[in-house]
């Protein structure tokens, strides 16, 4: 879990860092639904690990 843990959260700050970077408004939202789609399955571990 832990190994998945690391590697979500290194995908979400790479695509964090393009949106930073991105100037096109439509590029822009494709990395956002892909920011979400990476916060949604990294939240549950990410709780699951604060409550151990």
């Amino acid at each position: 879990m832990t190994q998945r843990l690391a590697q979500l959260q290194i995908e979400r700050n790479a695509i964090r860092s393009r949106i930073a970077g991105e100037r096109d408004v439509r590029q822009r939202l494709v990395l956002y639904e892909q920011l979400h789609r990476v916060a949604m399955e990294l939240s549950p571990l990410e709780r699951q690990l604060a409550a151990r």
